[in-house]
């Protein structure tokens, strides 16, 4: 998680705290969504001295769907259903890594509300641009939020982690490492003759001449967005490798034609394990008024969604952080059925 953006996000919280905030419906004040207005190269926002309050109810919805989708792909998985297992965890680590994103300081609006300066300055609410599909948040060094037009494009979303990727400061979490390593298993960084020559006679060097995440990061996060579509269209979630051998008429057996399924389902139950961890983190030092963290539950459940599973996350760790997340949201609020 990006220190600037946890700065920002208890920035917001006090800024609202103190002016006793609550949700509304006033254009200008703490709406159920942000409100965005000017033209698709400029875009501002109303809300943007507290933009750090929708940024932490993204982060929170993002965290919340991804334990659905979690569960469902352990148990097809449980069952042989590839396809839908690899489909699902797919799903799980897209929200896990629209969470992991907004924590980072880029944060996805597919939620938000349009309106358009009047001659008098104020605003009037109007139809968002239909060139206009998403827009997202961007942090800058100096504390202050861009915002920026998006496609629906899932490779974009999943292209901003080469933003992250490049900065001397981020490391690159394990899991990320750990699906590269069986997507791109037995590529080797050269071809041609002198190439394999040398590969075989230097046993010692092999592990170097390997591929790595950092020799391939465009293609790797475009081949992740992909898997979506092979599995969910194509129901494809055996592993490829088990399937070119049968072309190829090599020696293969059922073992390890799950491999897809499981690395996909590792991939997206790790990721809720790393988000989760950060948010917990974040909202332990975040102490919203009552009137705000009712506010916020708003903001989170504008776009209704089934209520998180808890109790059958597959990780005690992850459940009891997911299960706090819950309790946070609800303290101070009368009801407790979320």
């Amino acid at each position: 998680m990006e220190d600037l953006v946890a700065s920002n996000v208890r920035k917001a919280i006090s800024t609202l705290n103190a002016a006793n905030a609550s949700l509304g419906f006033h254009l200008e004040g703490l709406y159920p969504a942000p409100v965005f207005y000017g033209s698709r190269r400029k875009i501002a926002c109303v809300q943007s001295d507290y933009f750090g309050f929708y940024v932490l109810a993204n982060a929170i919805r993002s965290i919340l769907r991804c334990v659905n989708f979690v569960v469902a792909s352990r148990a097809t998985l449980e069952s042989r259903l590839l396809a839908p297992s690899v489909a699902l965890s797919y799903t799980a680590a897209f929200h896990g890594l629209m969470a992991h994103l907004a924590l980072e300081g880029r944060s996805y609006f597919e939620c938000f509300n349009w309106a358009e300066k009047q001659a008098d300055d104020s605003l009037k609410q109007s139809d968002r641009p239909h060139e206009m599909p998403i827009v997202v948040g961007v942090l800058k060094r100096n504390n202050m939020w861009n915002f920026e037009c998006r496609s629906r494009s899932h490779k974009v979303r999943w292209r901003e982690l080469l933003q992250l990727f490049a900065k001397p400061s981020y490391e690159i979490p394990k899991y990320y490492h750990e699906l590269f390593e069986y997507m791109f298993a037995g590529r080797l960084k050269g071809m041609g003759t002198s190439f394999l020559k040398e590969y075989l006679l230097h046993p010692e060097l092999r592990e170097s001449y390997k591929v790595k995440l950092e020799d391939a990061k465009e293609e790797f996060i475009d081949r992740i967005a992909e898997v979506r579509h092979r599995a969910l269209y194509g129901a494809a979630g055996e592993d490829p490798g088990v399937v070119t051998a049968l072309w190829n008429r090599d020696v293969t057996s059922s073992s390890g034609i799950e491999r897809q399924a499981v690395s996909f389902y590792s991939f997206s139950e790790s990721m809720l394990d790393h988000v989760s961890s950060d948010l917990v983190e974040l909202l332990s030092a975040t102490n919203p008024i009552a009137s705000v963290r009712k506010a916020l539950c708003g903001c989170i459940y504008i776009q209704w969604f089934d209520s998180p599973l808890t109790e059958d996350v597959p990780r005690e760790t992850f459940e009891s952080r997911v299960r706090w997340i819950k309790k946070w949201l609800n303290i101070g609020l009368k009801s407790n059925n979320r």
